[in-house]
């Protein structure tokens, strides 16, 4: 049961560090605005509206990342049902996700882009999981 708990937790912490380091990447190539007030909605809002396609699609990356990495660390620390624990990380992901995107409107084709990167990141996660653990066994 604790390696079960911990597998969970490590996950999520990787999957979150993950998501940020991929993220302030993205803010090093395409820095916002100086004086931004990150805390004003209207304000994202702006912000998102004016971003270029390319520095949106790293947010998406990011989430991916994040999806995979946790995903599998999590699934290596479990050892059984590889895609039980990717798909509990990359659920916690895709809530946080969707809550960003109530938070903030975004466009639509990144609401389908990142919904879509990470139910096909966990999926592929639990299967790249399953095949490691099994031939790990063997």
């Amino acid at each position: 049961m604790i390696r079960k708990v911990a597998a969970i937790s490590f996950g999520a912490v990787i999957a979150i560090a993950l998501i940020v380091v991929v993220q302030m990447i993205g803010h090093a190539v395409y820095p916002p605005p100086p004086g931004i007030d990150a805390t004003n909605p209207e304000t994202l809002k702006t912000l998102v509206g004016k971003m270029p396609v390319s520095a949106l699609m790293l947010v998406i990356l990011s989430y991916a990342v994040g999806a995979f990495g946790g995903g599998l660390l999590a699934a290596l620390i479990a050892r059984e049902t590889p895609m039980v624990y990717a798909l509990i990380v990359g659920a916690l992901v895709l809530l946080g996700t969707l809550v960003n995107l109530v938070a903030i409107p975004h466009p639509t084709w990144f609401a389908i882009g990142a919904i879509t990167a990470i139910l096909a990141t966990i999926f592929a996660t639990g299967r790249l999981a399953r095949l490691l653990i099994t031939a790990r066994n063997e």
